[in-house]
């Protein structure tokens, strides 16, 4: 007996082979994937990440340890330095690379050259000859090369001795980190001198001083967000060390602004992650509705079998390991294949882990098949949708909680942003409130299906004839069956705005905070040191290089505006205002022209308690007496890449009011070049000094935030797919449910083909209102959201990629009406069948 009931199942599980091999489709959707979106992800993220740091300028791509070289113990000195940095490195990923320069050495004709001594590495290409190992040898540069007129086997006579030319060399990438932006690499000459030329270390114990660095920069091929808090707790430690180096005669620094660098990355990281975990989230959202809308199909096919094996004594136990073992071979199947998919993509090229698809291949099954014994378990008896009260308590029970926790992952955005900053920067619940808040709207809507059904139908009851009041009114009887169709069109669709929606707003953000800090299509910037004496000359030799279109002069500097620290930016407002739309400075609001009209951030003006009219007094660096200001204007951000607490001043309205006061205008110190094509080359190549020459490229978050766009729009298909499927699972379920209904009608007088076309109507319509569902609560989501959580790299306002939402709703029509037609079809045959002609 008991062998009768199993070869039934085995019966029925080939007649309900469609079914099972949907629930496959599935979970290989699932295994296959995820796995390779995740490790996409990871690799593009991982990229983002050392795109950025490559991408930085010199100076913001490295940390530098500098002090002066001992002329009298360089082992010493060396070894000392060399425990520092293993005791405060320790096992942090990173080069460290040491360089000796000694001070400018003339030459007979009053000419000087820069010596230097570093090793022979991957970062230098020698073109002729060999590097120097023995006293009297040197290698020179191109540059210099070319300067001096020298080659291998000329001699160079120096004030501290012949050189023998046995090597000539350039490095590989001038804008590397290891050179610091030394224009010595880049042209061979600078202010200080011709080179630099390379000799053995123990020549530079002649020279009168040296000096010697470490320059630390992070391994590439071991860069990611994982190791950024190793290598920023290195550093400090690193920093605790300094006073340790040395007897305290010399001293020592610590360089560099890769912590900056750094901290975009986990700022960018963390946002991308947020971001693309929402449409991730709606995937598998979709996937285990589709697959317990599968389950009830399963379920509800098997209950006249159910009663048959019943009868034929197997137990309800039985019944259940019957429908575990059905569903567990269908997603077990279904992993496999998907497995089998990674596995061939990956000899392709696509990233995959292994790891990662065991994970991800054993949770789908495990989900796949949970699910489908709660939703398809054993019925002795039809089952009955919940309606009334007890469908509203139903979704209220799931409901409820998940608004509670999204109002607090919202509230914790909204109030603490995504990153706060720090080595565990990212707040695990603010980063859920995009994903949760577009799964809550989405549900809270599927409420209303039904009553908007019933409206509906009393609508259409007004009219004459029984269509379409009776198919309105079946339809808001089975209310949580449509809208279980309706929930998973509206999942595919909201994923694909909000992927529209991230792609322009993240785009928007990296653009203006790009903008803030550049202000030009190239940003130099001087150390104090470096300055140039003659920056007016420095500009007008930059201003006449191909490419460039026009230089300004501008002033960055520190201030103190009643009592508090603040950013002081001065350079003329009507170039600046070209660069940055939107920002200008406003005619004078006062009648005094010794005062200054100030434009100030927002942030400084709530902290300082100030409003447009309200007047202050400014104390700047280097200028003797504070400047009296009036505020003209509050914005968000200042250009120039200024803290929180900014101050912009025309430049020639500061020159004016310091003249007024009886003091000497301060210098600028930056120059802002507007031109076209490779800028960075251009500018670089005309500086005599050492500079840091800012581009957007140099502080784009786009090597990370571009792959969020990307990963969205793939994911957001993905789900579009599953939904489709999903959808067709409902009409499957609606249209058995209500087969019963088609002979009244045909009574009634409304012929196949008239069913046939409000069905069409109807089906098409349902995938309509629950892509318009899904859309508005996708777009209302990632309005809401994404601008906070873009907020750490810069507030943009939210906007949306219309052209391929386009497309995607054309592909999606498609579908539909396809679909649309298969179920119109199905009605006329079921109507025009000769048993229901008998009927009649």
């Amino acid at each position: 007996m008991t062998m009768g009931w199993w070869r039934l199942s085995a019966r029925r599980a080939r007649r309900q082979a469609s079914l099972l091999l949907a629930v496959a489709a599935v979970t290989a959707l699932v295994t296959g994937g995820l796995s390779v979106v995740l490790a996409v992800g990871d690799d593009a993220l991982r990229d983002g990440a050392r795109g950025i740091v490559a991408a930085a300028t010199p100076q913001a791509a490295a940390v530098r340890l500098e002090t002066a070289y001992d002329l009298d113990d360089p082992d010493g000195q060396t070894a000392e330095v060399d425990a520092v940095l293993a005791g405060a490195l320790r096992d942090a990923p990173v080069r460290v690379d040491r360089t000796v320069t000694a001070l400018p050495v003339p030459l007979p004709d009053g000419r000087s050259v820069v010596l230097t001594w570093f090793p022979a590495d991957h970062e230098v290409r020698v073109l002729s000859g060999a590097w120097p190992v023995d006293a009297g040898q040197t290698a020179v540069s191109t540059g210099a090369a070319e300067r001096l007129d020298v080659a291998v086997g000329d001699r160079i006579a120096t004030g501290v001795g012949d050189l023998d030319v046995v090597g000539v060399w350039e490095a590989r990438d001038v804008h590397s980190a290891r050179w610091n932006a030394d224009p010595l690499i880049r042209r061979g000459e600078s202010a200080e001198g011709l080179g630099p030329l390379v000799v053995a270390e123990p020549v530079l114990a002649d020279v009168a001083r040296a000096d010697v660095s470490w320059t630390i920069r992070p391994e590439p091929s071991a860069l990611s967000v994982a190791t950024v808090p190793g290598l920023l707790l290195a550093f400090e430690r690193l920093r605790a060390a300094i006073p340790d180096i040395g007897d305290g005669s010399d001293a020592v620094t610590l360089d560099g602004a890769l912590d900056g660098t750094l901290d975009r990355v986990v700022r960018a990281d963390a946002t991308a992650r947020a971001l693309a975990a929402v449409p991730i989230t709606l995937l598998l959202v979709v996937c285990t509705l589709v697959l317990a809308l599968l389950g009830r199909e399963l379920g509800a096919a098997r209950a006249p079998d159910t009663v048959l094996m019943r009868s034929r004594g197997a137990s309800a136990r039985a019944l259940t390991a019957v429908v575990g073992v059905e569903a567990l071979a269908a997603a077990a199947v279904g992993a496999a294949v998907g497995a089998a998919v990674v596995a061939g993509s990956s000899a392709l090229g696509v990233p995959a882990r292994v790891d990662t698809v065991i994970v991800v291949a054993g949770a789908a099954v495990a989900g796949a098949t949970s699910t489908l014994l709660v939703a398809g378990r054993p019925r002795w008896e039809p089952a009955r949708e919940p309606s009334g009260r007890a469908a509203v308590l139903a979704d209220l029970g799931v409901l409820l909680p998940l608004v509670a926790v999204t109002v607090l992952a919202v509230a914790q955005l909204h109030s603490g942003g995504l990153v706060h900053g720090g080595l565990d920067a990212v707040d695990p619940l603010a980063a859920g409130a995009p994903s949760l808040l577009v799964v809550a709207l989405l549900l809270i809507a599927r409420i209303f299906v039904g009553p908007v059904l019933g409206a509906a139908a009393l609508v259409a009851a007004r009219g004459r004839g029984l269509l379409p009041v009776y198919p309105l009114r079946q339809l808001a009887r089975r209310a949580r069956s449509v809208s279980a169709g309706l929930l998973v069109i509206a999942l595919g669709a909201a994923g694909i705005l909000f992927a529209a929606t991230v792609q322009r707003t993240v785009a928007a953000s990296d653009a203006r905070a790009v903008s803030a800090v550049v202000v030009a299509d190239a940003r130099v910037r001087f150390a104090p040191r470096d300055l140039p004496d003659d920056l007016t000359g420095l500009a007008e030799a930059i201003g006449g290089s191909d490419g460039v279109d026009a230089v300004l002069p501008a002033l960055v500097s520190e201030g103190d505006l009643g009592g508090s620290p603040v950013d002081v930016v001065a350079a003329d407002v009507d170039s600046v205002a070209r660069r940055a739309p939107g920002f200008a400075l406003p005619d004078r609001v006062g009648d005094d022209p010794a005062r200054l009209d100030a434009v100030i951030t927002d942030d400084l003006a709530r902290r300082a308690a100030l409003r447009v009219g309200d007047s202050a007094h400014l104390a700047m660096r280097g200028v003797p007496p504070e400047l009296p200001l009036e505020v003209a204007a509050v914005v968000a951000d200042i250009p120039a890449g200024v803290g929180p607490d900014g101050v912009f001043l025309d430049r020639a309205d500061l020159d004016a009011a310091v003249e007024a006061a009886g003091a000497t205008p301060p210098g600028d110190d930056e120059l802002w070049v507007h031109g076209h094509g490779p800028l960075e080359d251009t500018v670089s190549a005309a500086l005599p000094v050492r500079a840091e020459v800012v581009t957007p490229t140099a502080v784009s978050d786009g090597p990370v935030l571009g792959a969020v766009a990307g990963l969205s729009w793939a994911t957001a298909a993905a789900t579009g797919v599953v939904g489709m499927l999903g959808f067709i699972a409902v009409l499957a379920a609606l249209a058995r449910a209500r087969a019963p209904e088609v002979l009244p009608l045909r009574v009634a007088g409304a012929s196949p083909r008239l069913q046939g076309r409000s069905r069409f109507v109807e089906t098409v319509g349902l995938a309509a209102l629950g892509g318009v569902t899904g859309a508005a609560g996708g777009v209302a989501a990632a309005v809401f959201t994404v601008p906070l959580a873009t907020a750490s790299i810069a507030r943009a306002a939210p906007g949306v990629e219309w052209p391929p939402v386009a497309w995607a709703a054309l592909a999606g029509a498609a579908v539909a009406l396809a679909i649309g037609g298969a179920a119109a079809r199905a009605v006329q045959r079921l109507a025009s069948a000769p048993s229901r002609r008998e009927g009649l």
